[in-house]
């Protein structure tokens, strides 16, 4: 893309970084989809249940900034059969761990899992969760 002139050429105007509300929604999701049993976010009808981000919104995770300076999260799932209470326990333990790796763990507030749906056939490769 060609600039105007007096703008700086395009590749040298510097990439806003997401924001932390996206930054800590994205690490929940990709913390609960690294389990073979979550195929992904949802949003939800109407795409309500989504974080913004200046790069496109994270679909399926909500981060809330709460008065103390944490985020509430919320996770809207879908899943493949499995027993979905300790699902969901890994996946809160999972983003406790990566949090702290990301040396954000002071951000994360309480952690809310609602499995939205259940998928018995199993999508594509490219759309499943990682196997973790």
């Amino acid at each position: 893309m060609a600039s105007r002139p007096g703008e700086p050429p395009a590749a040298a105007v510097p990439a806003k970084p997401p924001s932390r509300a996206a930054a800590i929604a994205r690490l929940a999701l990709d913390a609960a989809c690294a389990f073979q049993g979550v195929l992904g976010g949802t949003s939800g009808r109407g795409a309500r249940w989504k974080t913004p981000d200046r790069d496109g919104a994270v679909l399926g995770a909500i981060a809330v900034a709460r008065a103390d300076g944490r985020f509430d999260v919320e996770l809207h799932l879908i899943a493949r059969p499995v027993p979905l209470h300790p699902l969901g326990e890994r996946i809160r333990d999972r983003i406790d761990r990566d949090a702290r790796k990301a040396g954000v763990s002071e951000l994360v507030g309480p952690i809310h899992i609602a499995f939205e749906d259940i998928e018995e056939k199993p999508r594509s490769s490219a759309s499943a969760g990682r196997a973790s």
